[in-house]
């Protein structure tokens, strides 16, 4: 067994950027240090502080809440003078430039997790590409579903239950799509990604029960029948095979479900994701009490799949 995140300083995320800074542009770009909240309530702190719409907002990815975590955010028509410091939230000015940042802007993250255990750290090179559950929280996968199938009324329902922060005060009882069209895109195309990324985590533990993998350690690299080097990211153009066919079939979904022409942003065209990835630069520093992890990963992969996958959990 392991233990992290017993304090925020013991989780601690730098984001790796791939953005272009000049000394001039129409977008202020900013550092955004948070510690201890999400990233949409960050946001919505920077967005109610500086006095300007969230939309003018953007940003890579989401990061952890638990933790301190720093990433870069582009303000529409920002200044300089837009940073400030709080306890747990700083807006730290880099540059300018002529890019909004969108979802996925980003090469990778560093990390600085201290584990306690008292298990011995195995150092791994690679790890199965799975999402982990801090994807999955709060009803994620059922309000994706339900966004994806177009049952607005069930994704309307089950939003309000796992998001205090959402109201839908004013709108007709009945007014499902205009009700959801009110919350951020962010955060609805976090849900129906959350979906995606389910059907995507079945599909890869189940070729690593039929053996159709590779896992790379310091020791020795064990190849099973076959190698699967990326599985799908399911949207309306994917090819899929018998096994994703099915799992689909049990979920009653359908690939022309992923077209979602009420709320067309919605819509998913479908792309590929690795089955396992690199853990970069690991060091493992054992201390008094714990162990001390630093490593990088790319977009869209997990601390804490590299954490259980050390500690053989």
């Amino acid at each position: 067994m392991f233990e992290f995140k017993k304090k925020p300083e013991d989780f601690i995320v730098n984001e790796i950027s791939n953005l272009k800074i000049s000394d001039k542009g129409s977008y202020a770009y900013f550092k955004l240090t948070k510690k201890d909240m999400t990233t949409e309530y960050a946001i919505t702190n920077v967005s109610k502080t500086l006095h300007i719409d969230k939309k003018k907002i953007g940003y890579a990815g989401y990061k952890d809440r638990v933790g301190i975590t720093s990433q870069l955010v582009s303000i529409q028509s920002g200044k300089k003078g837009y940073g400030f410091k709080t306890k747990d939230l700083e807006l730290e000015f880099v540059g300018f430039g002529n890019d909004q940042i969108r979802i996925g802007d980003l090469h990778g993250n560093s990390f600085e997790v201290r584990v306690y255990s008292d298990q011995k750290p195995v150092k791994i090179k690679s790890i199965p590409n799975y999402f982990d559950k801090q994807r999955f929280s709060n009803n994620n996968v059922e309000i994706g579903k339900a966004l994806i199938t177009k049952d607005f009324k069930k994704a309307a329902e089950l939003i309000i239950e796992s998001n205090n922060e959402i109201s839908f005060e004013g709108f007709n009882a009945n007014d499902h799509i205009n009700k959801i069209n009110k919350i951020s895109r962010h955060l609805l195309l976090l849900y129906v990604h959350s979906f995606q990324s389910y059907l995507f985590n079945k599909m890869l533990s189940n070729s690593i029960k039929s053996k159709k993998y590779i896992l790379i350690n310091e020791d020795k690299m064990n190849v099973g029948e076959g190698i699967v080097e990326k599985i799908p990211l399911l949207g309306f153009t994917s090819k899929i095979s018998k096994e994703y066919s099915s799992l689909l079939e049990k979920e009653n979904v359908k690939l022309k479900d992923f077209i979602n022409r009420q709320i067309p942003f919605l819509t998913l065209e479908g792309t590929f994701r690795d089955s396992f990835v690199e853990i970069k630069d690991l060091e493992i520093i054992k201390e008094k009490e714990s162990y001390l992890l630093k490593f990088s990963l790319p977009k869209g992969s997990y601390a804490t799949i590299v954490i259980k996958s050390i500690f053989q959990c």
